[in-house]
């Protein structure tokens, strides 16, 4: 697991080769991994709001004791207190980091399975774009040989 993540980030711009799937695979959970303990700390942080103002909620939804003042300050006071901003940037650089090596790698594993590169923004397809590409990901390797008969046909 811990080479696939270190191939994920040696190869971060190479959209050419082949990549496992168990390179892509694992590559992915470490991305989910190191991800939740931020995803956690923001989870916390919204509920932790929800349950300061919820004893002030009445059974009819509105406001009672509290005034919309004192809820925007809890708010603006959990929301963004000093570890909710770390956590915040921390995914927004770290997603922003692993955007180029995301798509190299799920460039290659196309590539690996046999398919063409352009089948990536399949994923734009709303509601089931994503999961025509996961179905698409988890396909087998492709041999080399398949390959290149199959180039020849075309040429």
């Amino acid at each position: 697991m811990i080479n696939a993540y270190k191939q994920f980030w040696k190869r971060y711009t190479d959209f050419s080769g082949r990549s496992s799937r168990s390179e892509y695979w694992w590559s992915y959970l470490c991305q989910v991994l190191i991800t939740i303990p931020f995803s956690l700390i923001l989870f916390s942080g919204a509920m932790s709001v929800f349950m300061s103002i919820l004893p002030y909620i009445s059974e009819s939804g509105e406001l009672t004791g509290i005034s919309e003042e004192m809820v925007a300050s809890i708010i603006l006071n959990q929301l963004f207190s000093p570890l909710m901003i770390f956590a915040w940037l921390a995914l927004l650089i770290f997603g922003l980091a692993s955007i180029v090596p995301g798509l190299a790698i799920t460039v290659r594993r196309l590539r690996d399975a046999g398919f063409h590169w352009a089948f990536l923004f399949i994923s734009l397809i709303p509601y089931v774009g994503g999961l025509i590409l996961t179905a698409l990901l988890i396909f087998p390797t492709k041999e080399k040989e398949q390959d290149q008969a199959n180039n020849n046909f075309r040429e």
